[in-house]
């Protein structure tokens, strides 16, 4: 047998296919410094990928669904995991923004499993999907199923969530035992944030975000939210109403500017507090278009600052509840016996119950109205960080 070359018998054999191998290396690095995609084929649930260009690099794994795991720039050796995805596209870019290939929305699902009864769970989670995909993006609701991860529950995902009892409400002290055990859970804002930002999903919304607690006497409490620290560690943006009226808003206020966590208020200058409208508490920058948000989102990527900026928008002043109405009814529900025995990741849910009981169906209306209006203003913002 003869060769390329001249090589002949075994020494063809051995030869040729090394040097095609070796040319098709070549290849491979002088797409990477194009910035060109480099696809590979594995069945590999995990590897290592050493790269040794020059400058910021960025890699993204991206599934056949079309929902990215962007890791921050490094250089060296990173390893990663991607379980269950047989076909893994790697894009490395030299300096250059990012683009997300698809406008994304993160939806939790907490909401669905420990905010709402059924079916009235159910008819939210759909809507807010719908209310995303009328606006040109793509909803991504988050959740745990069965101890994995899933950036895009199917319908019977959503059923589960919203009839199954119990499930667990996952956190992220609590997210990597509900996965290495198997479970079920629903995400809460800071655990969503988090999945959010691993797999390249940069616009969230949801109703309110936690915050600090208060005391049966009004002050400021050692019960702090995880929500607070997601925030300052995910770059992401947050659509919301502001922090839960439950709260001590000042001292809420407080701490998202200690963690670095830009306030923005969509057309207002002060800080909503949940269903009860606008708060004193003012914002950093109040903003009255979606161009306006997106371009200090870009500003944000742009010198790599860490935290997200969270964009509150008010609930139109007909639809808000008396904030002096829901503080007395969080002050007595404080007070109460049942609260003293209550753990730290109990409050929120008694005490928005306790107002859900008192108010009755103006509460359920006035946050289910928030949801849909963040979902709308999400959805704007991502399709306008497209262009």
């Amino acid at each position: 047998m003869t060769g390329k070359k001249g090589y002949t018998g075994k020494n063809a054999q051995e030869r040729i296919p090394r040097e095609r191998s070796i040319r098709q290396e070549r290849r491979g690095r002088r797409r990477a410094d194009e910035g060109i995609p480099i696809y590979t084929e594995t069945s590999h649930h995990k590897a290592s990928i050493k790269v040794g260009l020059q400058g910021v690099v960025r890699l993204s794994l991206m599934n056949r669904l079309s929902c990215p795991l962007v890791l921050p720039p490094f250089v060296g050796c990173l390893p990663f995991s991607y379980p269950c995805v047989p076909s893994i596209a790697i894009y490395l870019m030299t300096n250059r923004p990012t683009r997300m290939p698809e406008p994304l929305v993160a939806l939790e699902t907490t909401v669905l499993s420990h905010g709402l009864p059924f079916p009235a769970n159910r008819d939210l989670a759909l809507a807010l999907e719908e209310i995303v995909r009328s606006r040109g993006a793509m909803p991504r609701t988050i959740g745990i199923v069965d101890g994995a991860v899933r950036t895009q529950c199917s319908a019977a995902d959503l059923e589960r969530f919203c009839t199954e009892t119990p499930i667990d409400k996952v956190s992220l002290r609590n997210l990597p035992v509900v996965l290495a055990r198997g479970r079920t859970g629903a995400t809460t804002v800071a655990a969503t944030i988090r999945l959010a930002h691993n797999h390249g999903i940069r616009v969230m919304a949801t109703g309110g975000i936690g915050g600090v607690h208060q005391d049966a006497n009004g002050a400021p409490s050692s019960d702090e939210s995880a929500d607070l620290t997601e925030l300052a560690r995910c770059p992401v943006t947050v659509v919301c109403a502001g922090p839960k009226a439950i709260l001590h808003l000042e001292a809420t206020r407080e701490r998202l500017e200690t963690l670095g966590v830009t306030v923005v208020g969509w057309q207002t200058d002060t800080l909503p507090a949940f269903y009860c409208g606008e708060s004193t508490h003012p914002v950093d920058v109040r903003c009255d278009t979606i161009e306006e948000v997106a371009d200090i989102v870009r500003a944000r990527d742009a010198h790599r600052l860490p935290a997200a900026i969270l964009l509150t928008v008010p609930l139109a002043p007909e639809a808000a509840l008396p904030f002096e109405q829901v503080s007395g009814i969080v002050k007595d529900a404080l007070h109460s016996e049942a609260a003293r025995s209550l753990a730290p990741p109990q409050v929120t849910p008694y005490l928005l119950a306790t107002v859900r009981t008192v108010l009755g169906d103006k509460a359920v209306t006035a946050n289910v109205d928030l949801l849909k209006q963040n979902a709308d203003i999400a959805a704007r913002l991502a399709v306008a960080l497209q262009t």
